[in-house]
């Protein structure tokens, strides 16, 4: 239900006059602040990986928590690191919670996100589907379960799971809690009226993903 926005910023008192041709200090400054930016994010997230790593164990997130500066000072945040073999399966069982938006991703070594317009990666709470007995259940894993909530690890057997809320109303977040199993003990997991998404769900669902990335980036 996203519609694209059409802004144009202008400089007051600077309509209609060429803008100061760029000196070459200037352009030598701009190429300077790159080069230190990239150079910051080649090492800052491999370090900010090996740290959670260190935090936390394998397949286990930790408590929900700000984001001392560093992101939205209304959204809480909760990560894991998995680490899950070709016939594993990685549940997590989440509370639901009053936060306006709340959401879980997928992401590599690097934290960047995975292929989200062509392949399951990431959920909202609107895209979420809830168990019969009030918990949602999200399943990484390599192949598709069959089961809701499925977020597609795209072949990557380490990443990240990432989880935000944001502008809950009264109690933060719970924790969410998880479970490594085989990959064939999933449906164990799950409450006895869950539903099963075949093929051709599935491709509807991915469909109607790629459908509002394009309108998203207006593409």
């Amino acid at each position: 239900n996203e519609m694209p926005a059409e802004m144009r910023i202008i400089q007051l008192a600077k309509e209609g006059a060429s803008p100061v041709p760029l000196e070459p200090a200037q352009l030598a400054h701009q190429l300077d602040m790159a080069i230190g930016f990239f150079t910051h994010q080649v090492s800052y997230w491999p370090d900010y990986m090996r740290g959670l790593q260190q935090r936390l164990p394998p397949n286990v997130v930790g408590l929900p928590r700000g984001a001392d500066g560093q992101a939205s000072a209304d959204t809480f945040y909760a990560a894991a690191h998995f680490d899950l073999k070709d016939n594993e399966a990685l549940v997590v069982a989440v509370a639901p919670s009053d936060a306006v938006y709340w959401g879980c991703q997928l992401g590599n070594f690097w934290w960047e996100s995975l292929d989200y317009a062509n392949r399951h990666t990431s959920l909202t709470g609107h895209q979420s589907q809830l168990g019969s007995d009030n918990i949602y259940r999200f399943v990484v894993a390599h192949h598709d379960p069959g089961v809701p909530n499925w977020l597609d690890t795209a072949g990557h057997r380490k990443g990240v799971l990432l989880f935000r809320w944001t502008l809950f109303r009264d109690q933060p977040p719970k924790t969410p809690q998880t479970k490594v199993l085989p990959f064939d003990r999933i449906r164990d997991e799950f409450p006895q009226d869950c539903p099963s998404i075949d093929e051709a769900a599935r491709k509807e669902s991915v469909s109607r993903r790629q459908a509002h990335v394009s309108r998203r980036f207006n593409q």
